[in-house]
């Protein structure tokens, strides 16, 4: 899977821009998504609400732990109107 970056348009949401093509682990995924949130974020226009998606799978060896949402990851994000979704797939999806 990938973050995709999606516009919401209505009751709808259009993909806008696709990170981390083809990576399914949340923390690299969420590595991309901070870099590019901290670079990039700025240009979403601020008139629209945005989604950011983020496809994982769990990891097989998981027993606890994960990326870090920090506080100033949460202040960019409201800042831009972005809601952050966690789409879990199973193995078999990835």
């Amino acid at each position: 899977m990938a973050i995709w970056i999606r516009k919401v348009v209505g009751q709808k949401s259009k993909n806008y821009l696709k990170l981390a093509k083809d990576d399914w682990n949340l923390i690299s995924q969420f590595e991309a998504f901070e870099s590019w949130l901290k670079t990039d974020a700025e240009d979403l226009d601020p008139n629209h609400e945005w989604i950011a998606d983020i496809g994982f799978c769990p990891r097989d060896s998981a027993s606890g732990g994960g990326p870090v949402i920090t506080q100033e990851i949460m202040e960019i994000c409201l800042s831009r109107r972005i809601t952050i979704f966690l789409s879990e797939y199973g193995g078999d999806d990835a």
